[in-house]
């Protein structure tokens, strides 16, 4: 399975109009999972920046003390697929930036149609990422200059 960008919109749970899109570089997942621990290929996103960044996409932040941590919710997430797709089961795990809090997706599906199909753009809102829509995520909150 190849990616070529992946998108996730989170929003504060106090304000819904509040929210803040990460994005992430493409990757590929391959190889055969069968021969994997509980036959999962698996692949950490690293850190994803924020799409309002300074410079070369990277945030500029002047800090004395450490950065408040800040509240998110899962609104969306947005995946524009590469030249190969799947039709393999897949989950996304989502953590706070600290992992101490983190859930599982469940499978990724749509009824009746295919999903993860080459060079297609897929839409994944709150409503289809089971128990973490209302889930709570401690995000590092850095003032941008």
């Amino acid at each position: 399975m190849s990616v070529n960008s992946l998108d996730i919109v989170m929003k504060s749970p106090s304000n819904e109009k509040e929210k803040t899109t990460y994005s992430c570089k493409g990757f590929v997942i391959g190889g055969d999972c069968s021969k994997n621990p509980k036959k999962e290929c698996i692949k950490d996103l690293g850190t994803c920046l924020k799409s309002n960044s300074g410079s070369n996409g990277r945030p500029i932040v002047r800090a004395t003390t450490p950065a408040p941590r800040k509240d998110f919710k899962f609104d969306k997430m947005i995946v524009n697929m590469g030249a190969d797709g799947t039709r393999d089961d897949v989950h996304m795990k989502i953590c706070s930036q600290d992992g101490s809090n983190c859930c599982d997706s469940g499978e990724l599906s749509y009824l009746l149609s295919r999903e993860w199909v080459e060079n297609k753009q897929e839409t994944w809102s709150a409503g289809d990422v089971g128990k973490c829509k209302k889930q709570i995520f401690k995000v590092i909150y850095t003032k941008l200059l």
